[in-house]
C-alpha cells in the first residue's frame, strides 16, 4: 500500500479517535498537537523512513523525526492510548 493510501485511511481513523473522549481528559485535547500525532502514528503503524513521510508532508526528515519524538516524549500516555485504538480499526480495515 503507498504511503498516500496509508495516509488517508490513517487520517481517517485518527479522526474517529479524537471524537473518543474516553481516551483523554478534556484538558489533554488542546494540549495535542494533531498534526504531529498522525506524523507519529504513520511512522508507527507503517515503519516508512522520516525521508518519505516528509516528502508526503512537504517536510525535511528532521522535521519529521522531531515531531515524532516529542509526541512519544510530550503525551506518552494518551499517545500510547490512541495508537492502540488505531491500531485495532486498521488492522481491521487491512483484512
Amino acid at each position: 500500500m503507498t504511503i498516500l493510501k496509508n495516509t488517508e485511511i490513517i487520517t481517517k481513523l485518527l479522526q474517529q479517535v479524537m471524537c473518543d473522549s474516553s481516551l483523554y481528559k478534556p484538558s489533554e485535547f488542546f494540549s495535542l498537537n494533531n498534526k504531529k500525532i498522525l506524523i507519529s502514528i504513520i511512522r508507527d503503524l507503517t515503519k516508512e523512513s522520516y525521508q518519505k513521510i516528509g516528502e508526503h508532508f512537504n517536510k525535511t526528515w528532521f522535521a519529521v523525526y522531531k515531531a515524532h519524538k516529542d509526541t512519544k516524549e510530550k503525551n506518552t500516555q494518551v499517545y500510547q492510548r490512541i495508537l492502540a485504538k488505531i491500531k485495532k480499526l486498521y488492522e481491521n480495515t487491512n483484512k
